[in-house]
């Protein structure tokens, strides 16, 4: 028997077996708006552009009794935020992220959760790309519409490290409103 079916075959037992580790899988598809700015180390800030967001995340809620759960997520966003300062264009494109959900739920259908992680995100300006990570925080509630189907709104907050040049010290920082609708298995 392969090694991979005798490592898989006890995890799988013991998760379908085990009510304390009871819960679910999600995936989702989302959209929604996004702001950045870049804060600088002296305190003074400039809007760096707004646009549109669209992504997905998959994650799973392990049960913590009947109220609370814990997960992880991962999820990538895209953006089309942009803006021309001093005649040069920034722009925003990707955003990775690994975090973990702690919520309660609220009923039969509904969980109001906050999020926690890391975010790493890439910028491009006067054709160089810059990537930074930073943290995550974020504020969630997810309403299943059916046995599987469930919409969700999501406040995200990140902060990102800029070491775009030796002048420029500072942290990007975007805010986004998001929209979602997945499937839990």
């Amino acid at each position: 028997m392969p090694r991979s079916v005798l490592f898989a075959l006890p995890l799988a037992m013991l998760a379908t077996a085990s009510p304390a580790i009871a819960g679910e899988g999600r995936v989702e598809a989302r959209t929604g708006y996004v702001e950045t700015n870049l804060k600088f180390d002296d305190g003074s800030k400039i809007d760096t552009g707004n646009g549109a967001d669209f992504g997905a995340a998959a994650g799973y809620d392990f049960d913590l009794g009947s109220k609370f759960f814990v997960g992880p997520e991962a999820s990538v966003d895209f953006t089309t935020a942009e803006r021309t300062i001093a005649g040069e264009k920034i722009s925003f494109g990707r955003q990775f992220t690994l975090a973990a959900r702690l919520g309660v739920k609220l009923g039969r259908n509904a969980k109001l959760y906050l999020l926690g992680g890391v975010a790493n995100s890439k910028a491009k300006s006067a054709g160089l790309s810059d990537t930074g990570t930073g943290g995550l925080a974020a504020l969630g509630l997810q309403y299943s519409v059916s046995n599987r189907v469930f919409v969700k709104a999501e406040y995200r907050y990140v902060t990102d490290r800029s070491d775009a040049s030796d002048t420029v010290q500072g942290k990007f920082q975007d805010r986004r409103f998001l929209t979602g609708i997945g499937v839990r298995f």
